[in-house]
């Protein structure tokens, strides 16, 4: 019998309020909860919580470029160890221009990404 890892609030979608998630609930290696962001209502989120990866939200608020750091969540491009979560709502939408590899790739409902032709977005799960 395994020992349930203690919630813990986390920002779902950045903004002027907190997602408080709430049902927070370990499934092998993702965690499942439901949150209110207070713009999109109470929606279903899974995480990984695997200790090898990161997770990168988009922002979208300087341009389309994946590769610029000032788009992500931490300031920092996604890498091959990243969850990647693209939420609905930003002001542009990643196109990925050089050859990338994520862990994971988490793209809401009428959110989009976008690959250059001859560019491979590779996602490892």
């Amino acid at each position: 019998m395994g020992i349930a890892p203690k919630p813990t609030r986390v920002d779902i979608f950045p903004g002027p309020g907190n997602a408080n998630p709430v049902a927070i609930s370990p499934i092998a290696d993702k965690v499942v909860f439901y949150a209110d962001d207070k713009v999109h209502g109470w929606e279903l989120w899974s995480a990984d919580v695997t200790p090898t990866a990161t997770g990168f939200s988009w922002l979208g608020n300087i341009s389309t470029e994946w590769e610029n750091a000032a788009n992500w969540s931490g300031n920092q491009v996604p890498v091959e160890t990243s969850a990647v979560y693209i939420p609905t709502g930003r002001p542009h939408y990643p196109v990925v221009s050089v050859t990338t590899t994520v862990k994971s790739l988490h793209c809401r409902v009428g959110a989009s990404v976008t690959v250059v032709d001859g560019v491979v977005l590779n996602v490892l799960k």
